[in-house]
């Protein structure tokens, strides 16, 4: 039959040599991402640990119970040590040299000829701790979307294994599973589903990761972190249509360094690159709270506040101008005095585009720019005067 376990054995081995080698061969496209070179190395060990223990690969005596199962451990840690990896965390040496030492060691001891069933218990149990480890890791980290069935799918395996226990220990009476002949053969089906279904996801996973690290490179300022002028208005955008729809405010602050290109010629780039930096640092509080900012020019920058009244943005831009000067003064322990000037614009129901809200914010800018440093002016284009000096 097709499911006998010889033939299943021989097949879970192609499944984990091929899923493997599939693994290794994306990982070497780019050299970038180590959980697919561990994990392809994992299931390349595993199905050398299956060939041992199956006795595919011919050892004297009893050495195939010691070696292949310590090679199965060795790669369920090695399946640790990816999602460690993917997390950019540091390899589990421990575990991968304790574990099969410990097997070993097991084997070499009085116990291991007592009484079979601790063998699989003590194997199983192993396994499954490794399994739950790597599934935990893979779950935790920076949201993406794959996640989450990656690790549910290593913790099913881990379950599954578990489940074998009471069989081995007869908790479950003889008999009453069918676990004999070609149900043998089925059981192993699990694991070539498995591994196939792991290297797939792990790809998609490592692949979606990609995608955000280049979509984030494509909207992020190099320099401060922020959004780009770009993606800044497609963000805006779609937060300005979605108060349109709540019928809730929205409100759009520009900013301008006051005095930069002084700090520049005076101190030097670095010294203003340092001070566009501050900027950030002073913005966040703001990001923290569901705005969001960008750097749409050379020292101009631009907050928008969705589900915000006049009154709160105006509170919020001026702090975030108190938190700029506090940071920029730290900056080399040049003891800079650098201020901002800004412009406020608001919309009380969302019925305006980005860039009319933005026009208005200029406008006031201007006006601030005009009397000095350091002030915020307000433009309102309906309730409020057309602009008020701060």
């Amino acid at each position: 039959m097709w499911l006998d376990p010889s033939t299943m054995f021989t097949a879970l081995m192609a499944t984990m040599v091929v899923s493997g080698l599939a693994l290794l061969w994306s990982w070497w496209r780019s050299r970038a991402e180590f959980s697919l070179a561990w994990a392809g190395t994992a299931l390349i060990a595993a199905c050398l640990g299956v060939a041992l223990y199956s006795r595919k690969i011919p050892l004297p005596d009893s050495l195939h119970q010691a070696v292949g199962p310590a090679m199965l451990i060795w790669a369920t840690a090695g399946m640790l040590a990816s999602a460690r990896a993917f997390n950019e965390r540091s390899t589990p040496w421990l575990a991968m040299t304790l574990a099969p030492a410990v097997w070993v060691l097991f084997w070499l001891s009085p116990a291991f000829g007592l009484w079979p069933p601790l063998r699989g218990l003590f194997a199983f149990s192993v396994f499954a701790v490794l399994l739950l480890a790597a599934a935990n890791e893979f779950r935790h980290g920076a949201p993406l979307a794959g996640r989450k069935p990656l690790a549910l799918l290593i913790a099913v395996h881990a379950v599954v294994l578990l489940l074998r226990i009471p069989v081995l220990l007869e908790i479950i009476p003889p008999g009453a599973l069918p676990l004999q002949g070609p149900w043998i053969g089925m059981m192993l089906l699990e694991p070539m589903v498995m591994v196939h279904l792991f290297a797939i996801l792990l790809i998609a996973l490592t692949k979606e990761r990609l995608e955000a690290q280049l979509r984030r490179t494509a909207e992020t300022d190099p320099l401060t972190g922020l959004f780009n002028r770009r993606a800044f208005f497609d963000q805006g955008s779609a937060r300005l249509a979605a108060c349109e729809r709540l019928g809730k405010p929205m409100a759009v602050v520009i900013f301008d360094l006051d005095g930069f290109k002084a700090v520049n010629d005076t101190h030097g780039h670095a010294a203003g690159d340092a001070v566009l930096i501050a900027f950030a640092t002073a913005a966040a509080p703001c990001i923290a709270m569901g705005g969001i900012v960008g750097r749409i020019g050379g020292e101009e920058f631009a907050l928008a506040l969705p589900a915000c009244g006049g009154l709160e943005a105006t509170d919020t831009a001026r702090r975030l101008m108190t938190r700029f000067t506090y940071h920029a003064k730290q900056v080399k322990g040049l003891g800079l005095a650098c201020t901002t000037s800004g412009g406020l614009a608001v919309t009380a129901d969302g019925r305006s585009s980005l860039d009319a809200l933005l026009g208005a914010a200029d406008h006031a800018l201007y006006a601030a720019k005009r009397e000095g440093d350091d002030l915020l002016h307000i433009a309102v284009p309906q309730d409020w005067p057309a602009t008020a000096a701060a």
